[in-house]
């Protein structure tokens, strides 16, 4: 799992993170973080807004995806 936990998952109970979920509009200064955890280290940190897709959530992180493709976790609520 994106925490780091293993386990076992049903395979109707996952999707692959292709087609974006969702859209969100995240604020200037959020940390875009490799791992849903406020322990991470940041990937990137944004310099202005953006609107960027939700690929998937999990706990309260949600899986976005960057200009270029990047992809990082953010805290629910930017």
């Amino acid at each position: 799992l994106p925490d780091g936990t293993r386990g076992y998952l049903p395979a109707d109970a996952v999707e692959p993170a292709d087609r974006p979920v969702g859209r969100e509009r995240l604020p200037a200064a959020v940390a875009v973080r490799a791992r849903p955890s406020a322990d991470a280290p940041p990937v990137r940190t944004l310099t202005a807004p953006v609107e960027v897709p939700v690929l998937g959530r999990f706990g309260d992180y949600q899986l976005v995806e960057l200009a270029g493709g990047a992809r990082g976790w953010v805290a629910l609520g930017g």
